[in-house]
């Protein structure tokens, strides 16, 4: 029995020198070590299981994108790609392209106007072919949820070009504002009206496009038959929401005149719509 116990002891002493020689061996971690390590953020597999895509990187670093066949070893790869998703027809797949994280850091220190600053883009790749259409700068996509061959996307509003015609002497100094004046400016700026952009219906499968303006919000129908959006202009006169019919790409006003239209939602079917607005019917 004593000489069982030694053995323990010498069994534990030995194991505890070799942990320790190992840990001394090796750096000990930090946060600087978590920092430089990729993680994978995002992940999904194609409805008929023939692609997968993930997106991975370091914690405060640029993303990027991978799409691969999982059969053989044909991938793409996208240097920032994020928020990706397949089409349902496992046709095409569709990913944000984010600007890169040095490059928005540089335009916050340079306090850089909001509408200037650097945007998102977007990519979509066909999968037969390889081929990749880029578009931007964006806000937004969708895919249908049960239903191929269509996608939206929302542009950002680009920032208006100084009129160059202009000579420099008809421009006048800003007259100084009293208390009550910034108050109001104040007061007009919480309350001003949103005013949408430009929404792009695409046709994955043929490549044509369908453009409508003003748009705030947009939704599909399960079934991709339909696409629903919200329409905003500073002066109310663009107002409403519209069903467009993805196959003809025909806009149908369901409610207009000055006023909010939001959170449009369709039915499981597909043929019925419902939203929220302020206007009186």
């Amino acid at each position: 029995m004593p000489r069982r116990i030694c053995f323990i002891l010498n069994l534990l002493l030995l194991t505890a020198l070799t942990i320790n020689l190992h840990a001394q061996s090796h750096k000990p971690l930090d946060h600087d070590a978590y920092e430089i390590w990729n993680r994978i953020n995002e992940k999904a597999i194609s409805p008929d299981g023939q692609w997968v895509l993930f997106s991975y990187g370091p914690e405060n670093g640029d993303a990027h994108l991978q799409v691969r066949r999982t059969a053989e070893e044909t991938r793409h790869e996208f240097p920032r790609g994020v928020s990706a998703a397949f089409s349902y027809d496992s046709r095409h797949a569709a990913f944000l392209i984010k600007p890169a994280k040095a490059a928005v850091r540089e335009a916050k220190l340079a306090e850089t106007k909001a509408e200037e600053m650097p945007k998102d883009s977007l990519g979509i790749l066909d999968l037969a072919s390889g081929a990749v259409v880029y578009a931007g700068p964006v806000k937004s996509y969708q895919l249908p949820e049960k239903a191929g061959g269509y996608l939206a996307y929302l542009l950002e509003k680009m920032p208006k070009m100084p009129d160059s015609t202009a000579a420099d002497s008809a421009i006048a100094p800003a007259p100084k504002s009293s208390k009550g004046d910034k108050k109001q400016a104040t007061k007009q700026k919480t309350k001003e009206k949103p005013e949408g952009t430009t929404l792009v219906l695409r046709d994955l499968n043929g490549g044509s496009e369908t453009r409508f303006q003003n748009v705030l919000e947009y939704r599909f129908s399960k079934d991709g038959r339909w696409l629903v959006y919200s329409a905003s202009s500073k002066d109310s006169s663009a107002d409403g929401m519209f069903a467009v019919e993805t196959a003809s790409g025909t806009a149908t006003p369901l409610l207009t005149g000055g006023g909010d239209y939001q959170q449009a939602a369709f039915d499981d079917a597909g043929r019925q719509v419902a939203f929220l607005s302020n206007r009186d019917a």
